[in-house]
């Protein structure tokens, strides 16, 4: 087999081994400890001086788009690309530094254009704090859409590493800009709040979620809520849930950052600095479920967290305890406890934009904290941890009814991913696909392959086969978990990437 892939493959070590799924049914947790997340460094950036840029003020508009927007993309001003710009570095490298000031912005984000040198290395970093991110490879950049990660406060800054050579590259241009004139607002929603680092039972489970920045189609962007989700003993694929009213499509999905461990180090103590925490850049998404308003999507680099939720994808009884762990109002992790109280099918659920649906949901009345805008997309879970759906909407006006997605309903799409895979996974580019993701077709066997290899390495078990069919297939990814590569048959060849 012949291939271009982009390859970075280690083998997870597993603390805490759960039992194999059956039934539908998977353990409360299981913890795997593998390769982290990008871990923001302090390295007094930038290593050279940066050229500073005023861009235009962040405003907040009169109107939102939608209730729980919180940003917006607006074109980038004219940057002049004069090669003077560049520095030598102490090892011979080209280097070109430059930072971006908004007054009035709470978070920013860069959109590189296509003409970043493919052999640049790049670092995003926080000005005021000099906690950077990087590098990032262009090859990277552009899995995510060419954008830069976010760094929260209203000013940000990059720094372009490029090898020695005779002449300086091309300044790389910047197309776009992420304004970000608010977290969501709180006053909105004056629904009291539960720390979740008041109860230290549910440290581990809380450690599953993090909260997504996400820009949509329309160039509105906002925040939500995630948690990554168990599979097989040793397994360690990085399978976020999420709502699909977040997200929607891979357009979205590709750029999403998510941020791990947004919260307080003690009960009712003081937040930490978001861009000193970790983050995974850039995800894939893998199945939909619009009647229960249900995502799950693939990291592009691995979590942070070492802990992943258990689910139940069987009925749930009403009268049952129930806890929810969010990020409303994108603020730090909360924490929420209430009850199953009836069982609520096909009950009508509006989005933001005002489009509404039929929504296959569980009602949630909560007795201690409550959800905003922000929580959307985290777990309700059972009395035994386990998730049992993914925020819809709510609260109600009197801040106790929450609506969540029912996962015995979405199941009928993810559980090719979370629990119906086969020992071998199949991939073939002649397959037609679920359209948007949201189908069940897919399913990684060999009557029904899925139709890109990207996706099989998210559902394929670690340490199993992915049989490919054979062609061209367009594609470029990192793999880090343990798995084979092969050939479906015995003629023709396989090449991935270009």
């Amino acid at each position: 087999m012949r291939t271009a892939i982009h390859t970075c493959i280690a083998a997870a070590a597993s603390l805490s081994i759960a039992a194999m799924a059956q039934n539908g049914f998977m353990p409360p947790a299981v913890i795997h400890a593998g390769p982290g997340a990008r871990e923001a460094v302090s390295r007094a950036a930038p290593e050279v001086r940066a050229l500073v840029y005023q861009l235009l003020p962040t405003v907040t508009p009169a109107v939102k788009p939608t209730p729980d927007a919180s940003g917006y993309v607006a074109p980038a001003p004219a940057i002049p690309r004069d090669p003077g710009v560049w520095r030598i570095d102490a090892n011979g490298r080209w280097v070109y530094a430059a930072e971006f000031t908004s007054l009035g912005a709470q978070y920013l984000r860069l959109r590189f254009g296509e003409d970043l040198d493919e052999r640049a290395e790049i670092f995003v970093y926080d000005p005021w704090t000099g906690f950077a991110f990087g590098p990032y490879s262009r090859y990277e950049l552009a899995r995510t859409d060419f954008w830069s990660t976010i760094i929260f406060g209203d000013s940000i800054g990059i720094e372009v590493v490029v090898p020695p050579s005779d002449q300086p590259p091309a300044v790389p241009s910047i197309v776009s800009v992420n304004h970000g004139y608010g977290m969501f607002d709180q006053s909105l929603r004056d629904c009291a709040q539960h720390d979740v680092s008041c109860e230290p039972a549910w440290q581990g489970e809380a450690d599953a979620v993090c909260m997504l920045a996400h820009i949509q189609s329309g160039g509105v962007s906002g925040f939500c809520t995630g948690a990554l989700l168990n599979r097989t003993p040793q397994d360690g694929s990085p399978i976020v849930m999420t709502a699909n009213h977040c997200l929607g499509s891979n357009l979205a999905a590709r750029p999403t950052v998510y941020v791990w461990f947004w919260q307080t180090s003690s009960c009712n103590g003081s937040d930490p600095n978001l861009n000193a925490l970790p983050r995974s850049d850039g995800s894939l998404m893998l199945k939909r479920h619009t009647p229960s308003d249900w995502n799950i999507v693939g990291l592009y680099e691995p979590p942070a967290s070492g802990f992943y939720l258990g689910w139940d994808s069987n009925y749930w009884e009403d009268n049952s305890p129930a806890t929810g762990i969010h990020h409303p109002g994108a603020a730090s992790k909360r924490i929420s406890f209430g009850e199953k109280y009836d069982e609520t099918d096909d009950q009508p659920f509006c989005l933001p934009d005002g489009t509404c649906f039929e929504a296959d949901v569980w009602d949630i009345e909560f007795s201690t904290g409550s959800t905003i805008p922000g929580s959307s997309g985290s777990p309700i879970l059972d009395d035994t941890g386990v998730v049992r759906g993914t925020l819809s909407g709510g609260p109600s006006d009197e801040c106790e009814i929450a609506r969540y997605g029912r996962l015995d309903r979405a199941w009928v799409h993810l559980r090719y991913f979370l629990h119906d895979v086969p020992s071998t996974v199949y991939v073939s580019k002649l397959a037609p696909g679920d359209a948007g993701n949201n189908g069940s077709t897919e399913r990684g066997t060999a009557t029904n392959p899925f139709n890109t290899v990207h996706e099989a390495t998210y559902a394929v078990i670690a340490g199993h086969d992915i049989a490919i069919h054979s062609g061209i297939y367009d594609e470029e990814f990192v793999v880090w978990r343990p798995m084979t590569l092969r050939l479906d048959g015995t003629g023709g060849v396989v090449q991935i990437g270009q």
